[in-house]
């Protein structure tokens, strides 16, 4: 791919960066903004004509002029007024036009700022009730109206067997007008020298901005042409397969989502440090409720992040599903539903599995913990967070509670390496029954299980809020274990009572542990680990709250990377 740096961002609207309720994200119009902030430009080259166009536009920072009517237009959308315009003839049209209007298809004509139908069909009558004007008109009245004809549609709405019966008649106009078809859906005709490329192509002149400094994102066929001719051409992943074959990028992600990964990708600088939340960021309130994980999933993209760490420990507890036959087709519901919200795992943790002591329960919770390895496979996550454990008699920590853990991140390092997934050994806190510590609360006990256990697929997951809590010297056990660093939790504590709180909402001393980061040279995700942030937030706040939590995170992975 070759391309220069990005200057300008253009994209289409519907089925890009329209969601299919015809939204724009709350994160898409974040980064747009930003896009300014970068000295970037932005704006939207559509199909749509300009008073189609106007209640997206007032949504998001608009700083370039807008491409409308498939590049027959550029205006300026602060003052209206059209820089560049390509009418094109009807006469040679006309014959076919009035033939689909009889046959029932719905046939607009897009002619000054003015959307016309030539008759009232179904599709027109839901448009007028929903508050479009749509004049009917014939089409020789249009033509001699003078008004300029920009773009002309004819929409199967549900009769594709009437359209398919005129593509015929339709490819013969390719040799006068540019035509668009979308299969036995519809068409749309405009000029013939007319497309988003020469649209793309004027808005460039107008910008003083050279081709190859532009990213183009797209879905269908009338951006093809666009997309081949900008310096950089994406296509959201629900975008058509012939429209992927003219793309230098396919995105992950569909619709909205596929815009910002896009921009992301090539135009904002992501930290080499990957900003993650857990799952369980948003998981119970205070009167003891449950929020459901697709709906923090929502919330989790909404607010910003990216990226995820998904928490088996806190599914465990919610799920039926999780505990029955079905648990595999639950996880891939969260896998699909993350894509479309353009979000990745790329972290987990395993549900709580005490296996150094036998209870009724073990062989069940022995099953959930495997579910947790293959369900981090699913998710293609290369690192599954694990609770080390005491063996223990009368509250004392046994003596073969070491050997114990070797065994156990042995067999189970080598079954998760069979599929794809690290396991990660959390430090502990706290203590036994009888006020001991318990096994993994030291750094160097830790370093001799990594010692003891010897394998590249069992690392070490540092939990700094345990770390302060005990009052550890964290620099110090950052450098003792760097060899083994994985993963990592983050999060602030307040005492024993306020513990997974937001960082810099406790005792944690994050100038020191941020530095430790940045000497170790840590280059994995950072991950959030505050289930205990938002549960007595008022619901109404919860989103800017969690948005708080995603600017806090990018502004410590920032200062780790500027040490």
């Amino acid at each position: 791919m070759k391309h220069g740096k990005v200057k300008l961002v253009v994209t289409d609207l519907d089925d890009t960066l329209l969601s299919p309720e015809k939204k724009i994200s709350a994160e898409a119009v974040r980064m747009i903004e930003s896009l300014e902030e970068s000295g970037v430009r932005f704006t939207f080259i559509t199909g749509r004509p300009a008073y189609a166009i106007s209640r997206f536009a007032c949504q998001v920072k608009i700083t370039a002029p807008i491409v409308s009517c498939n590049g027959a237009v550029i205006y300026d959308y602060g003052t209206g007024r059209i820089l560049q315009d390509t009418p094109m003839r009807t006469d040679h049209l006309e014959a076919l036009l009035c033939q689909a209007a009889e046959m029932g298809l719905t046939v607009l004509v897009y002619a000054g700022n003015v959307e016309y139908a030539l008759a009232e069909t179904n599709w027109t009558r839901v448009r007028k009730e929903a508050g479009r004007e749509l004049p009917v008109r014939s089409v020789e009245s249009i033509r001699k109206s003078g008004l300029p004809v920009y773009k002309v549609n004819i929409m199967a709405d549900g009769n594709e067997e009437a359209f398919s019966m005129l593509t015929g008649r339709i490819h013969e106009l390719c040799a006068e007008y540019s035509v668009a078809l979308y299969g036995n859906s519809g068409c749309e005709i405009v000029g013939k020298n007319v497309n988003k490329r020469e649209g793309l192509k004027g808005l460039c002149e107008v910008c003083g901005i050279d081709m190859e400094n532009v990213l183009a994102v797209g879905d269908n066929a009338n951006d093809q042409e666009m997309l081949r001719a900008a310096g950089i051409g994406a296509v959201v992943a629900n975008g058509t397969e012939q429209t992927k074959e003219c793309a230098d990028y396919v995105c992950g992600a569909s619709y909205t989502a596929g815009v910002v990964e896009a921009v992301k990708k090539f135009v904002q600088e992501e930290p080499s440090i990957k900003l993650a939340t857990s799952t369980n960021i948003y998981f119970e309130r205070r009167d003891g409720s449950m929020i459901p994980v697709k709906e923090t999933l929502r919330q989790c993209a909404a607010a910003g992040f990216r990226y995820l760490d998904f928490g088996f420990a806190e599914l465990s507890l919610v799920s039926g599903r999780f505990h029955g036959d079905d648990w595999r087709g639950e996880i891939q519901e969260y896998i699909e539903l993350a894509g479309e919200l353009g979000l990745t795992f790329v972290q987990a943790h395993a549900t709580i599995f005490d296996f150094c002591n036998l209870n009724e329960n073990y062989d069940h919770m022995e099953t959930l913990f495997e579910r947790s390895i293959e369900g981090a496979a699913m998710m293609k996550v290369p690192w599954l967070v694990v609770h080390p454990s005491s063996a223990l008699a009368g509250g004392m920590v046994r003596p073969d509670t070491h050997e114990k853990n070797v065994a156990f991140f042995q067999r189970y390092g080598a079954i998760a390496a069979q599929k794809g997934v690290g396991i990660a050994v959390e430090n502990m806190w706290g203590r036994t029954g009888a006020g001991e510590k318990p096994y993994g609360l030291d750094p160097a006990e830790l370093l001799k299980l990594m010692e003891d256990v010897n394998s590249d697929h069992v690392k070490i997951c540092w939990d700094v809020e345990h770390g302060s809590i005990e009052k550890l010297d964290q620099r110090k056990a950052l450098h003792m274990l760097k060899e083994h660093l994985v993963a990592t939790h983050i999060s602030d504590e307040a005492g024993v009572g306020s513990i997974h709180i937001l960082p810099y909402l406790g005792h944690a001393d994050w100038d020191g542990i941020l530095g430790a980061l940045s000497e170790v040279g840590y280059r994995g995700v950072f991950n959030f680990e505050i289930q205990h942030y938002l549960p007595a937030v008022p619901e109404e706040l919860v989103p800017s709250a969690m948005r708080l939590a995603y600017e806090t995170g990018m502004q410590m992975v920032k200062r780790i990377e500027g040490f």
